[in-house]
């Protein structure tokens, strides 16, 4: 790249930023500049490593003057010897070690700015060098997966916003796994606020949750919200409650057909087959009670009415 090397000299100057954790305060950028530099401990030139490392070990120095935890700086210090080995993979082992000593002084409220960082970086990086620098989104998610339980929707708004102009979708489902495993509930309401018609990302992502080893445990999650979007149909016959009743209606064909990729992409028919006693009477209730007979033989046109009227109503939140 023609801009690495003044890339690999700047890295020093972020740090800049952080002037108000030399007066005591905490550093608004701290997120962003971890993100930057933890992904420059994966760069091909070991100087870009060096200095990388460097300016993380000053950074969680200055931020331990403002936090009560004390940040092992030491250990970082010590681990950038590592980073000088040409063996590619000791250096992503040691580039995962850092990550797992740094990602933990990062704040909560400023994970989607480190997520957003890293991502911005990947943009810039060969293919071949995306692994390393997934491993650092990867181990936040992991080692932070309680702290961050506030911010998950905002993460997980950036991550599908990448995914539609990435080349890295592999990565980024496997991102939206490991949050699906740690904080299930808030990924499954937030792929069922994408509505209908699902793209092509939506189906990719909720096939992925049915292939994953949880995926008995999402379908079960999907029956028990459809149970509650039936039973929060209203009776009576006025103009307010035939649009909630609507919203209700639309809200449950998503979810159905959330469970129609998720069903079939499950790893073991067996888990199916133990759920069906469970699905089949919350579908067969939901078509009846919601849609009636008369809609269940009618056209596709009236199908596609019922999506198009979603479209212009307010978007019902999940619950």
């Amino acid at each position: 790249m023609g801009g690495r090397a003044s890339g690999c000299w700047g890295c020093l100057r972020p740090l800049s930023c952080c002037s108000p954790l030399q007066r005591g305060r905490p550093c608004e950028q701290l997120g962003s500049l971890v993100g930057l530099l933890g992904t420059l401990t994966s760069d091909c030139l070991a100087t870009s490593r060096q200095r990388a490392c460097i300016c993380l070990g000053y950074l969680l120095q200055m931020q331990a003057k403002t936090t009560k935890v004390v940040p092992q700086a030491d250990e970082i210090r010590c681990l950038c010897e590592g980073l000088n080995s040409p063996d590619a993979k000791t250096l992503v082992e040691t580039s995962t070690k850092i990550a797992k000593a740094v990602c933990k002084c990062i704040p909560p409220a400023q994970a989607t700015d480190f997520v957003t960082a890293v991502l911005d970086r990947l943009l810039h990086i060969a293919p071949t060098g995306a692994g390393a620098v997934w491993k650092w989104v990867f181990v936040f998610l992991v080692e932070c997966r309680k702290e961050i339980l506030q911010e998950v929707l905002k993460i997980l708004k950036t991550l599908y916003t990448y995914m539609q102009q990435s080349t890295h979708r592999p990565f980024l489902l496997r991102a939206v796994l490991l949050l699906s495993h740690f904080h299930q509930e808030p990924v499954i309401s937030s792929l069922l606020q994408k509505g209908l018609p699902m793209d092509s990302d939506t189906v990719e992502l909720w096939r992925s949750l049915g292939r994953s080893t949880f995926g008995i445990q999402v379908l079960r999650c999907l029956v028990e919200k459809l149970n509650r979007a039936r039973n929060n149909r209203l009776g009576t016959d006025s103009s307010a409650c035939e649009r909630h009743n609507r919203r209700t209606a639309l809200e449950a064909v998503t979810i159905t057909r959330a469970i129609s990729e998720v069903a079939l992409a499950l790893r073991s028919m067996e888990e199916l087959r133990q759920l069906l006693p469970h699905l089949l009477p919350s579908l067969l209730r939901w078509a009846s009670e919601t849609l009636g007979k008369d809609r269940l033989l009618s056209p596709v046109s009236s199908w596609r009415q019922l999506f198009l009227e979603g479209q212009v109503l307010e978007q019902k939140p999940c619950r």
